[in-house]
């Protein structure tokens, strides 16, 4: 075996377990983004936002590059660009305005009411 050889070897098996490894870090934001009580102002949607759309530039080189051939790279770089468009999600979900079920009609007889007071 060549030096390159052995090279080549050493950064296809680094490639592989540091892209694991990266993919079960998105896990423990995630959980946390969903439990109840957590808020989405404890995380930059546009850090998230922008590491999706950089995975999903990379996805489309590989492709380009790669005249369409599906590999190893290619899905682990679309498992990214995925779980980075999950978590923006998630957290742009939190940002968003709650309203409790009751909420729509409260709001329209307050609105009544105060159309009725003179």
């Amino acid at each position: 075996m060549s030096i390159h050889e052995i090279y080549v070897f050493v950064l296809q098996w680094a490639f592989a377990i540091l892209s694991y490894l990266r993919i079960c870090a998105y896990v423990p934001t995630c959980r946390r983004l969903m439990r109840p009580g957590a808020r989405g102002d404890d995380y930059s949607l546009q850090t998230w936002m922008i590491w999706a759309f950089s995975h999903l530039a990379f996805v489309l080189m590989l492709l380009e590059q790669g005249n369409y051939e599906i590999n190893a790279m290619l899905v682990v770089s679309i498992l990214n660009m995925l779980l980075c468009f999950v978590t923006a999600f998630l957290i742009a979900r939190l940002r968003l305005p709650r309203h409790e079920p009751g909420d729509a009609k409260r709001e329209r007889l307050a609105g009544r009411g105060a159309a009725l007071r003179p």
